[in-house]
């Protein structure tokens, strides 16, 4: 029998086969390009493509050369490489015909069982399998690595292990296991330290614990970091829970069985942003007039153009508009369709009752409620999305729902709206310092960049090459995000010049 291989890239590289950690594949390149594979093995990968990916500095002949290499060096080290390893002259592909395991393939199996129907209708089932979850996540993906493709990987896995915490610790709360949730929300602010919403959270645990010293000690804690990371105060809501727990006389231990209302309730579930938020005036204005004249309203654009962050903020704006709240419902975890409703449920935090499916009893439980629902990343579940929509806008008249998609759910009555690019400088002309610094794109690299290297700033020596940079990326937000993070290991001279090469080398031979 063959030996199990396994490969671990949450929290760094590591390769086992059975018990024994292999060291052979003992360079960061060969470890990148198996990484690489396993991660996107749905599909083969075109040798150029593979090239241009781990090479962008050299000829196109260099790269293809350095593949070659490097998959020969791979076939060597790599054990029973030909049953993993599908290789010809033209593409690429990562299959397995024995046994191995993926972390990061073991924790979004792991993630995807709470939302199964079988857990969704027991809390304390659904609780165990979001533990189980969030125990598989060892790590952030690969953290010494700052490829683009492991940067925007990495956040997308960091976000639902942030997502299943969350989820976690309300349900532990709902059981009043507050211990349990107390250590949970510490965990989380561990790894997000300066979201504010999770300070509040865990003040108010700590004061359903019968522990007030300690509720108090969490603002002091938020107030500190946040003035040294950001350089600001808690918001005014952190402040007023606050100010709250300061005239409140904490319960006993022992009787804190049912949650105590410290704040009036929830009218909404939108994230706190970590980022600012760039430009978009007249596109925040212009979505914000649609929604008071439809009932669907859908962002579309490509992946990467700020179709969600647009769409949060909009929503945000319009809390107070909506007496029964706005409400998040994020789907880009969500592999079934099926199970939309439970995700909908989950949000609204409507349980499903005994012998009776969920979908009419959001019906019911929405009928009478004038309220919008931001469903975001619809683009791989269009008809359940179509589906679901048309069912509740018909039985729900006061309902309004915002969505986000590559693509239209194609549902009559839906006005759908595309997201553009951020504005960007002229190609032919370069403005003023000032003028330039107000340019829409340039404002996003330059705020990012500058998170990612404090001394970064906009000056007449880099001012033309960071317009360049933000013209090559088309104006697309995240592109710009991750272009920009890039500063603090190589000058935005040296990454102009790659992003030049890469143009170069993926039009060549057209």
């Amino acid at each position: 029998m063959s030996q199990a291989l396994h490969i671990q890239l949450l929290g760094g590289f590591r390769l086992v086969s059975d018990t024994t950690p292999l060291t052979t594949l003992d360079s960061p390149r060969l470890q990148a390009l198996l990484a690489y594979l396993v991660l996107h093995r749905a599909m083969p990968h075109a040798r150029p493509h593979l090239a241009f990916r781990f090479w962008p500095d050299t000829t196109e002949s260099q790269a293809r050369t350095n593949l070659r290499t490097l998959l020969y060096r791979l076939r060597q080290a790599l054990p029973h490489a030909d049953q993993f390893l599908q290789i010809d002259a033209q593409t690429v592909q990562w299959r397995a015909e024995i046994h191995w395991t993926l972390d990061v393939a073991d924790f979004e199996d792991a993630l995807a069982q709470p939302d199964q129907p079988q857990h969704h209708a027991n809390p304390t089932t659904q609780r165990k399998a979001l533990a189980e979850a969030v125990e598989r996540y060892h790590g952030d993906l690969l953290p010494a690595w700052y490829d683009d493709w492991v940067l925007l990987e990495r956040e997308r896995l960091r976000q639902l292990f942030l997502t299943a915490l969350e989820r976690l610790i309300l349900l532990l709360e709902r059981e009043g296991a507050y211990t349990a949730a107390i250590g949970y929300a510490q965990r989380l602010l561990r790894h997000d330290p300066l979201h504010e919403a999770t300070y509040q959270h865990l003040m108010r645990l700590h004061m359903l614990s019968g522990d007030r010293a300690s509720a108090l000690r969490v603002y002091q804690t938020c107030a500190t970091v946040l003035e040294r990371e950001l350089a600001v105060t808690p918001s005014p809501t952190t402040r007023a829970v606050y100010e709250r727990l300061l005239h409140m006389e904490a319960p006993p231990a022992a009787a804190s069985a049912h949650p105590m209302q410290l704040a009036t309730p929830r009218l909404h579930n939108l994230p706190s942003a970590l980022t600012s938020f760039i430009g978009r005036a007249r596109e925040r204005a212009e979505v914000t007039r649609l929604l008071a004249t439809t009932r669907l309203l859908t962002l579309t654009g490509a992946g990467g153009c700020g179709k969600t962050r647009l769409a949060l903020v909009v929503a945000g704006d319009l809390v107070e508009d909506y007496p029964d709240g706005v409400w998040l419902v994020e789907l880009a975890a969500l592999a079934d369709g099926a199970l939309l409703p439970q995700a909908l449920g989950t949000a609204l935090e409507v349980r499903e009752e005994a012998k009776r499916p969920l979908l009419p009893t959001l019906v019911d439980a929405l009928q009478s409620r004038a309220l919008l629902l931001v469903l975001d990343n619809c683009e791989h579940l269009i008809d359940p999305c179509a589906q679901l929509a048309q069912t509740l806008l018909s039985a729900c008249p006061q309902l309004r729902i915002l969505a986000t998609s590559r693509e239209a759910l194609g549902l009559a009555g839906e006005t759908t709206w595309l997201v553009p690019s951020l504005a960007l400088p002229e190609p032919h002309h370069l403005p003023a310092l000032m003028e330039l610094s107000h340019v829409e794109a340039v404002r996003l690299f330059v705020e990012r960049a500058a998170a990612a290297l404090p001394t970064f700033a906009l000056t007449p020596a880099n001012a033309a090459v960071v317009a360049q940079v933000c013209r090559r990326l088309d104006g697309i937000p995240l592109a710009i995000e991750l272009a920009a993070a890039r500063v603090k290991v190589v000058s935005v001279e040296t990454l102009a010049a790659r992003l030049d090469d890469s143009v170069r080398l993926l039009t060549a031979g057209s």
